[in-house]
């Protein structure tokens, strides 16, 4: 199903899914943030950075859609586990893939040498339609 927000508000928009999950706010409670998180940030922990913009049009016109293109990194203290950055990133696939068809794009592993987390990051593309 589509949804339509101003593309200004497409961040707001995307963190209100994520908010919203229930599941996902299990395990890292109401830290969920754009990126890069604050310094003194408590983990585990979601960061969510817009990549792109792109408004589908043709030569004429421009039709009203857009895709955004997001990164949505999975921070914990380990990768595997309950809370652990693979258990965070299921959850985030779940809130997103599908929603506003979202697909997943490309997925890698992370590490924060400060912090010594472990992070699995994620793109997505996501479409907003009027």
């Amino acid at each position: 199903m589509s949804r339509w927000w101003p593309v200004a508000d497409a961040g707001e928009v995307v963190f209100k899914r994520l908010w919203g999950w229930i599941a996902l706010r299990a395990l890292v409670g109401k830290r969920i943030t754009p990126d890069p998180p604050d310094q003194d940030s408590d983990y585990p922990l979601v960061t969510y950075q817009e990549v792109t913009m792109s408004p589908l049009h043709s030569h004429e016109t421009t039709f009203g859609t857009a895709s955004h293109r997001f990164r949505v990194t999975a921070w914990a203290d380990k990768l595997a586990g309950s809370k652990g950055a693979r258990a965070i990133t299921a959850q985030i696939d779940a809130a997103l893939v599908g929603w506003s068809q979202t697909e997943l794009l490309t997925r890698r592993p992370r590490w924060n040498e400060k912090h010594r987390k472990h992070g699995i990051q994620s793109e997505y593309r996501v479409w907003n339609t009027n």
